[in-house]
């Protein structure tokens, strides 16, 4: 909002901001995982959080000063994607310290159910401090949010069991380098860990797809209004909130097999309301609304169980290597999309390329689905 309401800013440099928003994780995920696993999780969470809150502080700064331009929003936001990367694996490899690995399901539930909530009122509160103290100004509230982040986790107790005093003592660990293609080597070799990897990689690529296209095809193709728009975009939140609650239960009744698959698949094929809205407002944003509550439920209910199985899977000493080869693929896989959506939408048209969103989404399922022996364990 800074970039569009203070510097004009084109759909090229909002792209670019876009990009460099999520590509410097892959950059940074791939010695990280390796890096963390020798030291405090929580000190490296904490001190993430103190970094983006001084990086974000930085714009409305530079906007009262009257020396705020894209070049700095650019900088900022890969450099806040760094901070960020190094905070979300930390933190996947601490909440199996902290819940032990038989409440993994249940944690990750409760952790989704957050960030459901936080879609359903983040977008809302945003936009009002927008109006009420303009976009740069809004971005200090931002600010002090990573600052009360950083108050609270540090206040976390008995969360650094699994770091390995030798780790950072004895001179001939290996190098991060080494440690880091350890992780990768790790998570190759299990076919589990390989199959999920994929597909959680196909179908990130392909939900990048709506970073790009979905506002656009919302405002002005199917002709919503901002504000029906960001109340449907809230009801995602919603569809969250249930996929959270039910995940616990679906996974005790039916097992992790199925409901990762079924999951998956359901919640890809929920997308096609998408690109099937008709160009009348309020039919459009029926059908999108329904993508958004089953769509985002459903993939919810696969996210908890995809990261419940990947955390039980890997020892403690390596969850920070094996959740740095996530972050890497996707970090890699999310920028991808953006901009085959971005082409594939300018050349054949924005409903031609969500068809090819779900279409990519429902291939994502394919290596759980070849991968019998994967599956089983």
């Amino acid at each position: 909002m800074t970039a569009v309401l203070l510097l004009d800013a084109t759909p090229i440099e909002l792209g670019a901001l876009s990009v460099l928003g999520v590509l410097p994780g892959a950059l940074v995920a791939w010695w990280a995982g390796a890096w963390i696993d020798r030291r405090s999780r929580q000190t490296v969470m904490v001190a993430a959080d103190w970094a983006r809150a001084m990086l974000i502080a930085t714009v409305p700064i530079a906007a009262i000063m009257g020396h705020l331009t894209l070049y700095h929003l650019v900088v900022i936001a890969a450099m806040v994607c760094v901070a960020t990367v190094m905070f979300e694996i930390a933190d996947h490899a601490m909440l199996p310290a902290i819940v032990g690995r038989d409440r993994l399901i249940d944690a990750n539930a409760r952790r989704e159910t957050v960030d459901a909530m936080a879609e359903i009122t983040g977008p809302p509160l945003g936009g009002l401090l927008v109006q009420w103290l303009t976009a740069p100004i809004a971005l200090v509230v931002d600010a002090f949010s990573f600052v009360a982040s950083a108050l609270l986790i540090g206040r976390i107790r008995g969360s650094d069991d699994v770091v390995l005093p030798a780790a950072t003592t004895d001179e001939r660990t290996p190098s991060l380098i080494a440690e880091a293609r350890q992780g990768l080597a790790v998570v190759w070799a299990s076919p589990l860990l390989r199959a999920l990897l994929m597909s959680t990689t196909l179908l990130t690529f392909s939900t990048s797809f709506l970073a790009s296209l979905y506002t656009l095809f919302a405002l002005k193709t199917l002709g919503l209004t901002p504000g029906v728009l960001g109340l449907v975009i809230g009801c995602g939140g919603i569809g969250a909130l249930g996929g959270a609650a039910m995940a616990p239960r679906l996974v005790r009744r039916f097992g992790a097999e199925r409901v990762v698959i079924v999951s998956l698949l359901s919640g890809a094929a929920a997308q096609i309301f998408i690109p099937l809205a008709p160009a009348e407002p309020r039919l459009a944003a029926l059908f999108l609304t329904l993508g958004q509550l089953i769509g985002d439920g459903l993939l919810t209910v696969y996210t908890v169980t995809e990261i419940s199985v990947r955390q039980q899977a890997v020892a403690d000493r390596m969850l920070g290597r094996a959740a740095a080869v996530w972050k890497m693929s996707i970090s890699l896989a999310s920028p991808a999309g953006m901009i085959a959506g971005s082409l594939l939408a300018q050349y054949a048209g924005l409903r031609v390329a969500l068809f090819g969103l779900v279409a990519g989404a429902l291939m994502a399922a394919v290596p759980l689905i070849a991968m019998p022996r994967a599956r089983r364990l």
